[in-house]
């Protein structure tokens, strides 16, 4: 052990195997208080103490004058003083102050530390970390100093430990810098580099409360490091936590998607981000997509050949790239690209969703309705008209309805430019006189619908299970649990919702909540729909979702109930071969900060056989059917099932009620999935009928044609 019992004296003492005995104790003095920083075993056996006075006498003699005289003192296993070595700076007139060495083979040193820039024209006394490479006389072999990474570092850098990886044969090292935009919060860095100096790749680890992160010591971890540090809690009166980071090998694409109105491919200043895309890299063996935020969008990849690109949720876009294509020759490159999303004129579709929070008896129960012009056409006049449950009382709206007639809510909107969005908070009163596990049954609509290019969403239904006590880390669909084989068909979205509460006794700094999609979802479908807080989303293997709320600081129930909560929002359709009778199951699991997962409830939702039909006694169990694709362009498929056989008729309407397609078909085998091609792709777009016939009973499917 090495300490500074009193000013002017380093001293070194060794303890027998159980800490019982000294077994031998030497110092080191100077006429100016002198301070111990590393204390290392070399392979040979020996000890070195890295050591620094602001004198160059008594043991720190030296005939090189420094503001600070840095000595590096060998010691064999007696206790008996071999060696010192005076560590000169890079130069004379800076303030030199080494913090850590690694003994080398060859009996030399890596030495690592800081100097003070006295003359610095842009910062006063700057800090600037260096590592020296010195031979075992201690004559400098190199050095390398860690200027400020571009756009990020400011004038405060520290380098505090290292280690050195035989595997990778590199110098690893930790500390902290200070950004100029935070003057008085530290962010944790690490960093890798070769022999010679050359950094490999760094890392920035910003602390998620505005105070002070410093990274500790470092050890290896294969090509990556693991970082123990610790991290003021700035709004809990300066406490500190200890903290674990593990790095590992990636690459990372980031840029943005802006919606390129003028189409000049150039993001102008009137120019927003865009987010209704999927962005997506993919090499050989792996995909990974995420959704931008704000029109900004951070991919992490391995080395090897990659292509990005951007696909809009609705296809009346193009874009611009359309794709980008790098080769990461390692590890840590970062590859930059913007992508320009130019709308195709005269594209009309309006959507909507609702978003529910919990439904108690005896308790409000409250709504988000969320319209939003998904075409390139501005809507000069609309309405959203949301249709409430009867047995709930209206409370409150933001905004004002327009009109309540009865259970129907109506809210009016003029010029709903393209990729606008509509918001509207409603809160209702549900009654004690309802029971727990009753169904509220809500729609909401957005119109005009007349020339809509996707009619199907523009209506949407919500079937909500009223609770009692509730965990308020939960996840639900917006069809309680059982959806129509009908919606199915009519390209219907699941929407969940994941909400998730801070229950515990101080600030979560950063939410992650994890999410897998189940085998029976189209996971290419997958859209967002709104989030509580800004995230970072990333989808690997097309159905492992992991959402990063960093710097969220979510309050613990206890000081801020209302700001405790979050949520996510987001949708996806089943595969459109889904038979009657299959489940959808689909759990989240939420992470708060480094605590064990809270895992939420499993949401079923099963697929029932109820038809649009049934005329004439036709039961549900003697046949079921099924058109898919749906909507189509001409080209799909009757997808039939039961125990009926023999000839059944076919029969095409319109939106009018016109014959205008008739065929036919055979079942010889009861119970089994037989598929019936249509083809009605020489037919006027919009709404038909697909009917079956046999002896007296019809079966009946909407089609929706484009």
């Amino acid at each position: 052990m090495s300490g500074k019992p009193a000013e002017k004296t380093v001293f070194v003492v060794k303890l027998n195997s159980t800490g019982t005995k000294i077994e031998w104790k030497l110092y080191y003095g100077a006429r100016l208080e002198a301070t111990p920083y590393d204390l290392r075993l070399g392979r040979n056996g020996n000890i070195y103490l890295l050591a620094s006075t602001r004198s160059s006498d008594g043991d720190f003699a030296s005939t090189v004058y420094e503001p600070v005289t840095n000595i590096i003192f060998t010691i064999d296993q007696r206790g008996n003083k071999i060696s010192s070595k005076h560590i000169q700076g890079s130069n004379a007139s800076w303030d030199h102050v080494f913090t850590s060495i690694l003994p080398t083979k060859d009996e030399g040193f890596y030495v690592l530390g800081d100097f003070v820039v006295e003359k610095d024209s842009v910062v006063k006394n700057s800090m600037k970390p260096t590592l020296l490479r010195v031979d075992k006389n201690g004559d400098r072999l190199w050095s390398r100093q860690f200027a400020n990474l571009p756009g990020d570092l400011g004038p405060d850098i520290r380098l505090l430990s290292m280690k050195y990886s035989e595997d990778s044969l590199s110098v690893l090292i930790t500390g902290m810098h200070r950004p100029q935009i935070a003057m008085y919060a530290n962010h944790l860095r690490a960093l890798k580099t070769d022999t010679a100096g050359n950094i490999q790749w760094q890392k920035i680890i910003k602390s998620a409360t505005g105070g002070q992160t410093v990274g500790r010591d470092i050890i290896p971890d294969g090509d990556g490091a693991i970082v123990v540090g610790t991290e003021e809690r700035l709004y809990t009166g300066g406490d500190y936590d200890a903290i674990l980071v593990k790095l590992g090998p990636v690459n990372a694409v980031t840029g943005t998607v802006f919606l390129d109105i003028n189409g000049n491919g150039i993001r102008d200043n009137s120019e927003k981000g865009f987010d209704e895309a999927v962005v997506k890299i993919q090499n050989e063996a792996t995909v990974t997509t995420t959704q931008p935020v704000d029109g900004k969008f951070y991919l992490e990849t391995d080395s090897g050949g990659h292509r990005t690109s951007v696909n809009p949720y609705h296809k009346y876009y193009e874009v611009q790239p359309n794709e980008k294509i790098k080769v990461f020759h390692g590890f840590y490159e970062i590859d930059t690209v913007d992508f320009a999303v130019k709308p195709k004129p005269g594209q009309r579709d309006l959507g909507i969703s609702i978003i529910p929070f919990t439904a108690r008896v005896g308790f409000p129960a409250r709504y988000t309705i969320l319209g939003q012009n998904n075409g390139t056409d501005s809507i000069t006049q609309g309405m959203i008209r949301f249709v409430k449950d009867s047995r709930i009382s209206f409370s409150s709206a933001d905004p004002i309805p327009h009109s309540i007639d009865g259970d129907t809510i109506a809210f009016y909107f003029n010029n709903l430019v393209p990729n606008q969005k509509l918001e509207i908070s409603l809160t209702f009163q549900v009654p004690a006189s309802l029971h727990i596990r009753d169904t509220l049954k809500l729609t909401a609509a957005i119109l005009p619908i007349e020339s809509d290019l996707t009619p199907s969403d523009n209506t949407v239904k919500l079937d909500q299970i009223i609770t009692g006590s509730f965990d308020p880390n939960d996840k639900q669909d917006n069809f309680g649990g059982n959806m129509k084989r009908t919606a199915v068909a009519e390209g219907a979205y699941i929407n969940y919702l994941v909400r998730f509460q801070n229950t515990g006794t101080d600030t979560a700094f950063t939410v992650r909540v994890a999410d897998t999609l189940d085998n029976n979802l189209d996971w290419s479908s997958l859209q967002m729909i709104q989030a509580s807080h800004r995230y970072r989303l990333s989808v690997k293997g097309g159905n492992k979702l992991e959402w990063v709320f960093d710097g969220i600081n979510l309050p613990d129930s206890n000081r801020n109930e209302p700001l405790s909560h979050g949520y996510i929002a987001y949708r996806v359709k089943p595969k459109q071969d889904i038979m009657a009778g299959s489940a959808i199951r689909n759990t989240a699991s939420i992470y708060f900060d480094f605590n064990e997962p809270v895992v939420t409830n499993t949401v079923v939702t099963k697929i029932s056989t109820n038809q649009p039909g049934g005329i004439g006694g036709a039961a549900e169990t003697e046949l079921t059917m099924t058109v898919a694709p749906n909507p189509n362009h001409g080209q799909s498929n009757l997808l039939i099932n039961g125990m009926l056989t023999g000839r059944f008729d076919i029969m095409v309407t319109d939106n009018l009620g016109r014959p205008v397609h008739q065929t036919s078909f055979t079942r010889d085998i009861p119970d089994l999935p037989q598929s019936v091609p249509l083809k009605i792709e020489r037919f006027t777009p919009g709404i038909h009928y697909v009917s079956v016939y046999q002896k007296g009973k019809v079966w009946t499917w909407k089609v929706l044609l484009q």
